[in-house]
Order: C-alpha cells, then sequence, then structure tokens
C-alpha cells in the first residue's frame, strides 16, 4: 500500500480503490511496484497510470505476468499505442 503513496495517490483515492477492490490490502508493495514499472515500459505517464488504477483498481491485483502477455498480443495484433489504449478503457486490463 505504501507504494501507491509514494507514487501519488491520496488516501482518499486509495480508499475509494480498496472499498472498490478489497483484495489491494493483501496485494505486496513489490507486486504493486512490478505493475507500475509494466505500465510505465509500454510509456504510461503518472497521469495515465493514476486514470488507470482510479478507474480499473482491479487491475493492480491482476497477475503480472498475465498482463505482460496481454501487452505482447495487443503488440502481435498491430496496436502500437497501449498506454492510450488502457487508459482510454482500463477495463481492458481484465481481460
Amino acid at each position: 500500500m505504501d507504494v501507491l503513496i509514494r507514487y501519488g495517490f491520496s488516501i482518499e483515492e486509495i480508499k475509494n480503490m480498496m472499498d472498490t477492490n478489497d483484495s489491494i490490502e493483501s496485494i505486496p508493495d513489490k507486486e504493486i511496484l512490478e505493475f507500475l514499472n509494466i505500465l510505465t515500459d509500454i510509456g504510461c505517464h503518472e497521469e495515465h497510470i493514476m486514470n488507470i488504477l482510479s478507474c480499473n483498481p482491479f487491475s493492480i491485483s491482476r497477475n503480472n505476468f498475465e498482463i505482460k502477455k496481454l501487452f505482447n498480443k495487443l503488440n502481435e495484433i498491430g496496436i502500437k499505442d497501449i498506454c492510450s489504449l488502457i487508459d482510454s478503457n482500463p477495463y481492458i486490463l481484465n481481460l
């Protein structure tokens, strides 16, 4: 949870995410940080990441390996700007 605070989320934003997805509380900071790094690696800026996580708190609890597979598949089918895609529709991360 500390990693979200250090990233710039307010306590209120984190509380709202936890109200939606109560499993966030049990996710180790290391996994959350890895997820944030995955999003950064595909070109997401801080504001995109904050939008994505605020709109779809379930994405935090996804398996990071599965997220990487999803991004690889999106690349395979020719989507180049994955960040804009998931920023505009963060629920794609639930696929």
